[in-house]
């Protein structure tokens, strides 16, 4: 599958998602969970966050001239990418990637759409050989091309998914609670 098909199957779950919480009450979305973690407005502000630190998008190209990714880069990706599809818990890589929990829904959402356009952008223009360019960067295993790029976002949202659909368990039942 080429990078814009696998983006386009990125972007379909990106959207169901905003679709289950597009309609809920500010204050609901902004509600942390009693036990402590992001509430569902932070859990989205990280998702973006995360792409607009990883792509650079839109507002840092990515790197003109790449920097030579050695052994230990690679290894940290599969180290990265093992946390992602395993489930582990772990802390921001970047203090860039913490929500500040101060923007609402449809800011966010607007950052979010224009980081996914300029994404997809960026793909489009690329030939099979600036797709293995790294000219993105991860706080932990530093510099990544596109491929990598593509295949960590993908995992990346798939994992906060599950956790936004569990805070969406919650307030359900917590709204049927008298």
């Amino acid at each position: 599958m080429d990078l814009l098909a696998r983006l386009a199957a990125i972007e379909v779950r990106r959207q169901a998602l905003l679709a289950r919480v597009g309609e809920m009450d500010p204050a609901a979305l902004a509600r942390r969970p009693p036990d402590g973690g992001w509430s569902l407005l932070e859990v989205i502000e990280h998702l973006v966050l995360v792409e607009e630190v990883v792509l650079g998008a839109p507002d840092r190209p990515p790197y003109e001239h790449p920097p030579r990714r050695t052994l230990g880069n690679r290894l940290r990706y599969l180290m990265v990418m093992g946390v992602l599809r395993f489930g582990i818990d772990v802390r921001a890589p970047s203090r860039r990637m913490i929500p500040a929990g101060e923007c609402d829904l449809a800011a966010l959402r607007q950052r979010w759409d224009r980081n996914q356009a300029w994404f997809r952008a960026h793909l489009a223009d690329l030939d099979a050989s600036g797709a293995r360019r790294a000219v993105f960067r991860h706080p932990v295993s530093g510099p990544i091309d596109a491929h990598q790029a593509v295949t960590m976002l993908g995992a990346h949202l798939a994992r906060h998914d599950g956790q936004v659909q569990r805070l969406l368990d919650a307030a359900t039942a917590h709204a049927g609670t008298p």
